[in-house]
């Protein structure tokens, strides 16, 4: 499994973060009785949308990280995610970090913001426990 080459490319941005737990299951309505409930998996997915501001160049490394690293997006890899509330909304300072098993949803989309370009990404990641509250 590939890590995400956070040394290059860096975190995600704090302004496009953000997460959705989907459900385990499906409900399935047959033509007679009552629903039928099929679980896709055994723990509930999270979808992620991220996004970044790079580059050319790192642009250029993260397509390169993507057919050769990730196997043109097929595989899962391992990215550091932010959880909790931040301190500080205006970066990284004082947020958790927390490594997670993502894959690629659909290909990211690439858009030429002025002097950068901004990538977001839509990601499946596998879910774990998370912390007791207090």
């Amino acid at each position: 499994m590939a890590d995400f080459p956070h040394a290059k490319l860096g975190y995600p941005l704090v302004e496009r973060y953000g997460f959705q737990p989907q459900p385990a299951s499906d409900r399935l309505q047959p033509l007679r009785g009552p629903p039928v409930f099929r679980f896709r998996q055994a723990t509930p997915p999270e979808t992620f949308t991220i996004s970044w501001r790079w580059t050319e160049e790192q642009l250029e490394y993260f397509r390169w990280w993507v057919h050769v690293d990730s196997d043109r997006l097929n595989t899962w890899f391992t990215i550091d995610l932010r959880v909790g509330q931040l301190p500080n909304p205006e970066n990284l300072i004082g947020a958790e970090l927390v490594e997670r098993e993502v894959h690629f949803v659909e290909p990211p989309s690439v858009e030429f913001d002025g002097a950068l370009y901004r990538v977001t990404a839509t990601l499946d990641a596998k879910w774990a426990t998370p912390a007791t509250p207090l």
